[in-house]
């Protein structure tokens, strides 16, 4: 009676202990995923800031351009200025 209620209590710890460790590992996959996710949004983010400065910086020199062809005239006065 005693040796069977010690080898039910083995197993028993042998299952939680089963069950604690598949546990640490969907933690650890979860963490792992968490932290990929994140560094994708950091790439994306990044990817997006420098698509939007290179828009900011086409549309400042295409105001500039046109400021100097309003004040110079032809493509040609302007293209001799810059070099």
């Amino acid at each position: 009676m005693l040796l069977g209620k010690h080898l039910n209590m083995q197993m028993w710890k042998v299952l939680l202990d089963s069950n604690a460790a598949e546990q640490a590992a969907r933690m650890a996959a979860m963490e792992n995923a968490t932290q990929k996710a994140k560094e994708l949004i950091d790439e994306l983010v990044l990817q997006r800031n420098r698509a939007r400065q290179t828009q900011i910086t086409t549309e400042i020199s295409e105001i500039v351009i046109s400021r100097f062809y309003r004040d110079y005239g032809r493509l040609q006065d302007i293209i001799a200025i810059l070099a």
